[in-house]
């Protein structure tokens, strides 16, 4: 018995098999990547500040209520998101020129409360529709630095009362 070894053709469609595979697979690592990522970085750019636009969208679905300081028109501006349930952190958005800071406040059972603050540079500006806020909506304008702005409302949902 004698041994064989593969044919050029064998070689070649197994090689184009995995390029295949490779290919296929690549978005779904670099979504992957994207999510593991989730806003550790320090400089949100235009490609990457979908994340936090999905983190404002996930804090303003567990909001109750929307306050704004100050109440005057400024390029600086502090968004608080009241909880809707009480066991549920107070969360707080610090817009600044080219910064944005989230801190999340937790008090414990023993009365303690806690921060935990993050902190992004941003490559453009984001900017407060007021006019808005009287219509119950949070709308805020992406300006990127590079592109067309973007604008996102959002709406804390009140907290529903249970009947007695």
């Amino acid at each position: 018995m004698r041994r064989r070894g593969f044919t050029l053709l064998e070689t070649m469609v197994v090689l184009m098999i995995g390029v295949v595979v490779t290919l296929s697979l690549w978005p779904l690592a670099l979504d992957l990547l994207r999510r593991q990522q989730r806003l550790s970085a320090r400089v949100l750019t235009v490609r990457s500040f979908a994340l936090l636009y999905e983190r404002l969208g996930a804090d303003f679905a567990r909001a109750s209520s929307l306050g704004v300081e100050p109440v005057i028109p400024s390029a600086a501006f502090r968004l608080t998101l009241e909880p809707r349930e009480p066991e549920e952190p107070e969360v707080v958005w610090d817009v600044g020129p080219r910064t944005a800071i989230r801190t999340e406040r937790r008090t414990g059972s023993d009365g303690n409360v806690r921060e935990n603050a993050r902190g992004w540079s941003l490559d453009g500006s984001l900017s407060l529709r007021r006019d808005e806020l009287l219509l119950g909506r949070c709308v805020l304008v992406w300006e990127p630095d590079g592109g067309p702005a973007e604008v996102f409302a959002f709406v804390p949902e009140p907290r529903t009362r249970e009947a007695p």
